[in-house]
Order: C-alpha cells, then structure tokens, then sequence
C-alpha cells in the first residue's frame, strides 16, 4: 500500500478544514437556561478547584549579553588599545504565574454541564 497519496488526503483535509469554534447546545431543553447553568458550573468549578498560582522563572541564558572587547597592538615605543562594546544589555524574562488548576477546573466545568443536558458541539466559521 503506497503512503503517499493517504499522507497527502490527510494533509489535504486539515487544510480544506475551516476554523471550528465550540458552542454548548441542549438537545432537549430550553436554551434559556444556559445563563444559569453556565453560572452555577462556572461557581461549582471554582470552589472545587480553586486557582493555584505559581511563578516559573526561565532559565538564565546569555543570549544578549553585553561584551567588552580590547585588543591592543604595539605601534613603536607606545600599546594603543581600542576597546569595543558588542550585544545588548542582558535583560531576563519576566517570570511567568501559571494556574495549576486550570485544567481540573475546566474539566470539572465540563462534566458540570454535561450532567445540565448541555452538549459540546462544533461550529464552523462562515468564511
């Protein structure tokens, strides 16, 4: 079986693919509940799995660091040195606070709705 022509169907079809976004829909039932749902979900998500933050600092790097070179040469009786400053001042990245909880907390809002009757369902965008 020759690979090449289902690589190529499948490349062609995560191409001919449209942006999707997801939108909850309830099959049986009013949609005028979303609102109240979405909130209790959103409240019941938050108490079970509370936001916990914490800050991850990059690894130093010397990537831009400023360098000072001299180079001195004898010219008769006399050195004559020229110095020259090359790169950047080296200015580390900001440390970063990432939710540990995000995830559990989304999961948790998911199977929330889920058991509300509502339903994930994929849109594609007029284009």
């Amino acid at each position: 079986m020759k690979t090449r022509p289902l690589f190529f169907c499948l490349f062609a079809g995560f191409l001919l693919q449209g942006c999707t976004h997801y939108v909850w829909v309830k099959p049986s039932g009013d949609p005028a509940t979303f609102n109240p749902d979405n909130y209790s979900c959103q409240q019941s998500a938050m108490a079970s799995a509370p936001p916990i933050f914490q800050v991850y600092e990059s690894y130093p790097t010397h990537y831009g660091e400023q360098r000072v070179i001299t180079r001195c040469k004898e010219h008769g009786d006399r050195e004559i040195c020229k110095t020259r400053v090359t790169g950047a001042p080296y200015a580390p990245p900001a440390p970063q606070a990432i939710d540990l909880n995000k995830r559990n907390r989304s999961d948790l809002y998911n199977a929330c709705m889920g058991a509300h009757g509502w339903v994930l369902q994929a849109v594609e965008d007029p284009e």
